[in-house]
């Protein structure tokens, strides 16, 4: 798996997000796996080389309206 030119810096995965697509539940499942069960969103987002507010937006189910 390829890593962003910037994966070690604080906003690592902006820039990622863009050349590379979308993050899937997928990639997040297999990057939990890979990690831990105490993963969280921004240990996800840093193993995934991605915006952690794009790993957020995914695990966190929105409010019902």
């Amino acid at each position: 798996m390829t890593r962003a030119t910037n994966s070690g810096h604080p906003g690592a995965g902006q820039f990622a997000t863009s050349r590379r697509g979308g993050v899937s539940m997928n990639d997040i499942w297999q990057a939990q796996e890979a990690i831990g069960k105490r993963a969280t969103p921004s240990m996800i987002a840093r193993y995934l080389g991605r915006s952690e507010i794009d790993v957020r937006s995914l695990m966190t189910p929105e409010a019902a309206t």
